[in-house]
């Protein structure tokens, strides 16, 4: 009979242990501070407003919105603005919950911003 107890209270132990013991997944790092996932060279792009300034890029497969990591300069606080940009595309961070259709701009590390001339 005390073989039985102890043997039940080790199993208890380990139930208890193997319920405490366990490991939460390391967060990616995401956001101005996040390293970069691709790199955008001389792509035009068009300021956008939507609760805050932002810039539409044409890439290849399609329209990506980034927020620049430095903000805009009052030069390019004018939506419609065409313009070239080149910088470091960073992980954006999630928002909400996985049902939501939250979305952000991606944020972007500039590297140079000017205003496209026109012909």
């Amino acid at each position: 009979m005390k073989h039985l107890r102890s043997t039940l209270f080790l199993c208890g132990i380990f139930i208890f242990l193997s319920f405490r013991c366990t490991e939460e997944a390391i967060p990616t790092p995401c956001g101005c501070e996040s390293e970069s996932i691709e790199y955008y060279e001389n792509v035009v792009g068009t300021i956008m407003r939507f609760d805050a300034l932002y810039i539409e890029l044409q890439v290849s497969d399609g329209t990506i919105g980034v927020g620049p990591c430095e903000g805009l300069g009052d030069e390019f606080r004018t939506e419609g603005l065409k313009v070239i940009i080149s910088g470091e595309l960073k992980r954006i961070c999630p928002i909400g919950t996985s049902n939501s259709k939250v979305t952000a701009p991606h944020p972007l590390k500039l590297t140079s911003i000017e205003i496209l001339k026109s012909n």
